[in-house]
């Protein structure tokens, strides 16, 4: 008896693995579902034929058991070739906290896989919340088995999974993190629309085209164990950097460290375009509940910021602290010597303890009023500065550095940062310990961990508490709080009641 059980559970194996390979023929990201509601929920497939040819409609149906038999929604869905086959429909008129299972079907053709998903209960239930929380899920060089487990020991555990971002990453083979060698690599179809971060012998690129960042999708969404959790559960996704640019603000990315102005509106709204497509969420959809996405979606106008009210026990706040803020209280290409809080506003700060602890801080002079008695020391200081320019970007000719040397010169300056400039160019240092007692004190760029002029040492990553932590104050203070708006104008008021 039991070798007749072992045969029909083989047999329905060889039959489900046989339909799974005819349903990728047409379906090869399988079916993916997101945002439950009590009444609705986001569906998601790509439809394209084994040649490439994208159909024009596809149609869906909705039941409540998995062998499609009790269906409650059917549904024919126009497919637009410009979104590359993506499918994306909110389905409502659904019961609240129920399993619902779907399938799309190109009749006479195939059907996809059948994909599970769970509406969320009404907001006075008081059902408890069962939840998955996941982010930064790197492709290259990497496998998914957080996923596996939560497939293997926790398919009836979970309502739904919250990604934190990080659904893609925008790079093929970043040599900091990414290791492309093995199985797990990415290749664009378009590399002359890439950006070219790497070298003959170290290939790496990053997505800038919407070619780019749908193969970098493609590429995510053919494991098949992402597969798996997209079929058995709703997601909530919120993007954060890498669906972008890594440690990107706005629309402006970080790889050159202040070196080049980054700021790249096209390869953003590229980057969102692909993301309303692959990701089954709300955001990207039309008035009829289909995928539909123009320019008010896009940058600067892209709202992905939402809310979750799961019964009475989660209200779920999805924030976008990406798209709205300023840049990094320290930018990549801060001067290190520049004065970034000056006596007068630190003493205020800290108030009647300023005597006690301000020989903490970085000793400064104005180098426009000394350039008026010692013309011979302000110039010899910007040519030190105008060679550090050219030392860290080599494409910066003679002259440019000299200008830029003497913008960054004309000011508050540190003299700290003065008398280790002349040290390191042979010099000796200008500023004597008793002259250095006597100068007023404040905070530099330098005291705050920024040693180069072009890097995220000291500026994005890697600062010094203390002294950033006072700046950091100062900057909230003086600007009401702007130079720290990360949510933008809107999205602190958008949740629901």
């Amino acid at each position: 008896m039991r070798r007749v059980e072992h045969k029909v559970v083989l047999i329905v194996g060889i039959l489900l693995i046989a339909g799974a390979a005819f349903a990728d023929d047409y379906f090869p990201q399988s079916v993916a579902s997101g945002d439950p509601r009590p009444d609705s929920v986001v569906l998601w497939t790509r439809v394209v034929g084994p040649d490439g040819g994208i159909p024009t409609s596809v149609n869906l149906a909705v039941a409540t058991d998995m062998a499609m038999t009790d269906v409650v929604v059917t549904r024919a869905i126009d497919v637009d070739a410009q979104y590359d086959g993506v499918v994306k429909v909110k389905v409502d008129g659904l019961m609240p906290y129920q399993d619902y299972y779907y399938q799309f079907s190109l009749p006479g053709k195939s059907t996809s896989r059948v994909g599970r998903t769970r509406t969320a209960p009404l907001p006075d239930s008081t059902q408890p919340v069962r939840f998955a929380i996941v982010y930064c899920q790197d492709y290259i060089g990497r496998y998914y088995n957080a996923y596996l487990k939560m497939l293997l020991d926790h398919d009836e555990d979970i309502d739904f999974i919250v990604n934190l971002g990080d659904y893609i990453y925008e790079t093929t083979g970043d040599p900091s993190f990414q290791d492309p060698t093995g199985g797990r690599t990415i290749e664009f179809e378009d590399t002359d629309g890439a950006i070219n971060l790497g070298t003959d012998a170290d290939p790496n690129y990053a997505a800038a085209s919407l070619s780019n960042y749908r193969d970098l999708y493609r590429t995510y969404r053919s494991d098949e164990v992402l597969q798996e959790v997209h079929e058995r559960w709703p997601m909530l996704v919120i993007w954060d950097d890498h669906e972008f640019s890594n440690d990107a603000w706005g629309a402006t990315a970080t790889y050159t460290n202040g070196l080049e102005d980054e700021y790249e509106v096209e390869r953003k709204q590229n980057a969102e375009r692909a993301f309303y497509e692959w990701v089954p969420i709300d955001a990207g959809l039309g008035d009829d509940g289909e995928l539909e996405i123009d320019a008010a979606d896009l940058y600067p106008n892209a709202m992905i910021y939402r809310d979750l009210l799961y019964g009475s026990n989660l209200h779920l706040v999805l924030t976008d602290l990406r798209s709205f803020r300023p840049d990094h209280l320290i930018p990549e290409d801060a001067f290190p010597a520049s004065i970034a809080v000056d006596e007068p506003a630190l003493a205020a700060m800290i108030g009647e303890a300023w005597p006690a602890v301000r020989g903490n801080f970085d000793p400064y002079v104005n180098m426009g009023l000394l350039g008026l008695s010692l013309p011979i020391l302000q110039q010899t200081s910007s040519l030190i500065v105008a060679n550090m320019y050219m030392m860290e970007n080599s494409a910066l000719d003679f002259f440019t550095a000299i200008r830029l040397a003497e913008d960054v010169m004309s000011g508050d300056v540190s003299a700290t940062f003065v008398n280790l400039a002349y040290q390191a160019a042979g010099l000796q240092p200008p500023f004597a310990p008793d002259v250095l007692a006597a100068l007023p004190r404040g905070i530099s760029f330098l005291i705050m961990g920024k040693t180069s002029i072009y890097s995220s040492a000291g500026s994005r990553l890697q600062v010094i508490k203390d002294t950033f932590d006072l700046y950091a104050a100062y900057k909230y203070l003086s600007t009401a709080g702007a130079a720290q708006e990360a949510y933008g104008a809107t999205q602190p008021d958008s949740r629901s009641p």
